[in-house]
């Protein structure tokens, strides 16, 4: 890829593999990755942890900002970490969002890379890395 100060990984390798993610990432900064801090590094990643500490994984700065200045209403939830996973209703694109976004996709990473759909970009990743 052009810059070599940019990790590429796809989100999907991370759920598969999160301890080969996490040794890429390490190898990535120059991180000596032994045994203690992988596990430590685990643990935080997990879902449960996530949710036993969800305040420190949201986005109530930004919220907050947004609410002071009149772009969103007050009482809005920041939280990004669940219970639920990816195939509940509640947490799928609608069809029209998911086409304007496939769109997005062919017109600014397709044209530039010849990978028409994050499958292909995550499949690309896969063999170069």
């Amino acid at each position: 890829w052009e810059n070599e100060d940019v990790l590429l990984l796809c989100y999907e390798d991370m759920r598969h593999d999160l301890a080969s993610t996490v040794e890429r990432i390490a190898k990535f900064l120059n991180i000596e990755l032994d045994e203690e801090l992988m596990e430590i590094v685990m643990l935080q990643s997990s879902q449960n942890f996530m949710l036993d500490h969800k305040d420190q994984f949201n986005e109530n700065v930004f919220l907050d900002h947004l609410i002071a200045k009149g772009i969103l209403p007050p009482g809005g939830n920041a939280e990004k970490v669940t219970k639920g996973n990816s195939k509940e209703e509640k947490l799928s694109l609608s069809r029209a969002l998911g086409n304007e976004l496939d769109q997005y996709w062919i017109e600014h990473v397709g044209r530039r890379y010849g990978l028409n759909s994050y499958d292909m970009l995550c499949q690309e990743l896969a063999h170069i890395n």
